[in-house]
This record gives structure tokens, C-alpha cells and sequence, in this order.
């Protein structure tokens, strides 16, 4: 999938969504990456 998002996203909203998902305990998404896993990198 090598299509650009039709609308902007923030590095603001990228954050937020983070910090959202990670106080819920988030899991994994569709591309299978758990909140852990995107820590280590």
C-alpha cells in the first residue's frame, strides 16, 4: 500500500493516539505491532 493519506495527520494527533491507546492498553492494529513493540524501536 503505497498511497498517501487523503487528509493530513499531526504529529499531535499521532501522539495523542498513542498515549490513548497505551492508557487502554491498547493492542495490536492491523499491521500486528503491539504498543510494546512500537517502544523498542
Amino acid at each position: 500500500m503505497n498511497q498517501a493519506k487523503p487528509f493530513p495527520i499531526t504529529k499531535r494527533q499521532v501522539w495523542e493516539a498513542y498515549k490513548r491507546a497505551k492508557a487502554y492498553k491498547g493492542g495490536a492494529g492491523v499491521d500486528s505491532q503491539s504498543i510494546e513493540d512500537f517502544e523498542r524501536v
